[in-house]
């Protein structure tokens, strides 16, 4: 409890009353998550995440590469 008071995500007078329910407390419970409307839109999605991922590695592969001239350079 006194985590979640520190991180803000619930009032101090949570640590007073444990009996108290979450309306009691005025929390505002978290909204469940938004559903995606469909498989079509998870492929989607999936398919973004894979090509993202690969334009991530080609951008690690390339600073390895220039991290590895820049040290040559040094080197020499």
């Amino acid at each position: 409890m006194r985590d979640l008071i520190n991180a803000g995500l619930l009032p101090a007078a949570a640590l007073t009353s444990t009996s108290k329910t979450a309306q009691d407390l005025d929390i505002g419970m978290p909204r469940p998550p938004i559903a995606i409307g469909g498989s079509a839109q998870i492929a989607e999605a999936l398919a973004e995440n894979r090509g993202l991922r690969a334009e991530l590695a080609r951008a690690q592969d390339e600073i390895a590469f220039l991290r590895g001239l820049i040290k040559n350079e040094r080197a020499a």
